[in-house]
């Protein structure tokens, strides 16, 4: 099993721990789905099929999840309610006949119920799928063959592309780097002028073990979302400096990740000129090849009145 994967599937296996999950957001590695009787196995099979395709992951049945209101399309649905199924041990045998019966080539996932409570008939379902290396795994259903994959957001039909990419070879990431200046900001008695570093995939494959390489003159201050996802390394005599996901960080394709903001740091004075920068990266991942990038930014002059 994948790390994040067992980990959410032993986690989930506790009560306590399913009940905590409302108010909490789904993940690319963790869906939710509602049962309505027969009529939810199209949208279970589906997302079986969307996880396999993907990196592999856990499904919960039960709990209700739905978009915020003001949530974007790449936004995962957030768990509202937490709702036991009336028979978890019915409900898992549907859908363990309808993953045989409409998943190709099929799959061999990892099942476990939750009762509710102890004797009782009532609880969840919980299901372990693990990623599929082969070619993609494809929904049969009322008359129609479909590929789906689960990436930011949810899970989609999958693109011709990607379904090309998955019959030809396992696809390939591409990652990307981009430096981009923003507004400089007063700090006391300091004015800062930043730049943004951007990670971004624009190939069909998901990258996994990301990390960025960075050198320059300037300052590689903090990993923009949160140290703990892309946290810096021990720094190098030559004045690299490292930082890299996690053993689960995956970057989807299409995905953009604001890994870090780096500084220059000058007196908070009318006219301050700030010296040019240069900016040197390499980016790599799992089965990627390293690549470099290069950026340049002439001289900046600060001016009073910036926040």
């Amino acid at each position: 099993m994948a790390k994040r994967g067992e980990s959410l599937f032993e986690e989930l296996q506790s009560l306590d721990a399913i009940s905590s999950l409302v108010g909490k957001s789904e993940q690319p590695e963790f869906e939710c789905k509602s049962w309505h009787g027969k009529g939810s196995l199209p949208s279970i099979v589906e997302a079986v099929c969307g996880m396999a395709n993907a990196v592999g992951g856990v499904i919960l049945i039960g709990p209700i999840a739905k978009k915020d209101k003001n949530a974007g399309p790449d936004d995962f649905d957030v768990i509202k309610e937490v709702r036991p199924v009336a028979n978890c041990e019915g409900v898992l045998s549907e859908i363990q006949r309808a993953i045989e019966e409409h998943l190709r080539p099929g799959l061999v996932f990892t099942p476990v119920t939750i009762p509710a409570k102890e004797g009782e008939a009532s609880g969840y379902v919980l299901l372990y799928i693990p990623e599929w290396d082969g070619t993609p795994q494809m929904v049969e259903m009322a008359g129609c063959s479909n590929f789906y994959q689960r990436s930011s957001g949810g899970t989609r039909r999958m693109l011709y592309y990607q379904i090309a990419d998955r019959f030809g070879r396992r696809p390939r990431p591409v990652l990307e780097v981009v430096v981009r200046e923003i507004n400089m900001k007063s700090l006391g008695m300091e004015i800062i002028r930043p730049f943004e570093i951007i990670v971004k995939n624009t190939g069909r494959g998901t990258a996994r073990y990301p990390s960025i390489r960075l050198q320059g003159n300037v300052s590689f201050i903090y990993a923009y979302q949160n140290p703990s996802i892309w946290p810096p390394q021990p720094g190098r005599a030559d004045g690299w400096v490292s930082f890299r996901g996690g053993a689960d960080e995956v970057i989807y394709p299409g995905d953009v990740v604001k890994v870090l903001t780096a500084s220059q740091m000058g007196p908070r004075e009318e006219g301050h000129v700030f010296n040019a920068v240069n900016i040197r990266a390499e980016v790599m991942a799992a089965e990627v090849e390293i690549r470099e990038f290069a950026f340049e930014f002439g001289e900046a002059r600060s001016f009073f009145g910036q926040s």
